[in-house]
């Protein structure tokens, strides 16, 4: 391809980005036992998939009460922070450049995640239906449902907001690459009805939100489309509408193929795309799109939980061959 979307550099806030490709979050759980530490295989995962322009690590707690699932990593304790810095030195060893996601899942966990205690959210309304992962002694994940928080107060808040602070110098601490001016992103996901989560008037509320982060500087806008197979289409009008709302970068994720990412950045209303499950079996995912090679399928067994298998052990193009 003479001229490729996807392989054309890109500024970042005060980052040179080499492409548009972006490894987004995706939670694995193969933390550190005890402590919710990442760790050297962890790693090694990241570092093979150094070839995206960014990368944006799984969903990290800021506290042990943000824990949403079993063996996922926190960023709030000196171990956690030392086991990341071990991540992103390896990243930064292979070239590539990456950003923390920092979370806290309000009622989107259960007690036996989080010490016994209640979850918090904003009102005290459960997620029923939904089913969050625990550790029940094996190395396979046990589902179980969540449970109604406890409606938080004032003062719980503004606790929450200092721990996404202490997380945030954490992040810089562990050497991640976002956090200061100008490299904070925010993720949002219009459409989606995950977690009992329904907005009544997404284009009104997601246009909005996403004038007032740009008035703010944040330098990146991860929009996570709604990719189960009935999963409402969001119509290139929204699209558009948020290329005129916000004036920084777009980020888009949601079952792209190298054709329709292309497609979408040269568009314009995109300026990068997310690719999740690929990235999973495709370690070397960036030279499969620049070349047209097709991805590898991955292990819906091994997602969550486990070792090394499912997640270091998938091979580059032409390895499985050799």
């Amino acid at each position: 391809m003479h001229h490729d979307p996807l392989f054309c550099p890109l500024r970042l806030g005060q980052l040179h980005l080499a492409n548009r490709i972006v490894m987004p979050p995706m939670t694995r759980s193969r933390a550190s036992q005890p402590g919710d530490v990442a760790n050297a295989m962890m790693a090694t995962y990241y570092a093979q998939r150094a070839g995206a322009g960014l990368i944006i690590s799984e969903g990290t707690q800021i506290d042990p009460l943000g824990k949403g699932y079993a063996w996922t990593p926190g960023i709030h304790s000196a171990e956690q922070v030392a086991g990341w810095k071990q991540v992103t030195d390896a990243v930064h060893a292979q070239g590539g450049i990456m950003f923390a996601q920092l979370w806290h899942v309000g009622r989107v966990t259960h007690p036996g995640n989080i010490g016994g205690a209640q979850p918090l959210s904003s009102s005290a309304i459960q997620a029923k239906g939904v089913k969050v992962f625990v550790d029940n002694g094996s190395d396979a994940p046990g589902f179980v449902e969540t449970v109604t928080p406890r409606a938080m107060t004032q003062a719980d808040i503004d606790a929450v907001v200092g721990q996404f602070r202490r997380a945030a110098r954490n992040a810089m601490e562990a050497g991640c690459d976002g956090i200061g001016p100008d490299r904070v992103g925010v993720r949002l996901a219009p459409l989606t009805t995950l977690n009992g989560t329904v907005d009544a008037n997404p284009q009104e509320t997601y246009l909005a939100a996403a004038r007032l982060l740009g008035q703010l500087g944040v330098v990146y806008l991860h929009v996570a489309e709604a990719d189960w197979d009935d999963a409402p289409l969001m119509a290139e009008s929204f699209k558009q509408g948020l290329r005129d709302a916000f004036p920084n970068t777009l980020i888009y994720a949601g079952k792209y193929d190298g054709e329709r990412a292309r497609a979408a950045i040269e568009a314009g209303w995109a300026d990068m795309i997310g690719f999740g499950r690929p990235f999973v079996a495709n370690p070397d995912l960036p030279n499969r799109l620049r070349h047209g090679h097709p991805f590898a399928p991955h292990d819906p067994a091994t997602l969550f939980g486990g070792g090394e298998k499912g997640l270091t052990d998938y091979p580059v193009y032409g390895a499985e061959r050799a």
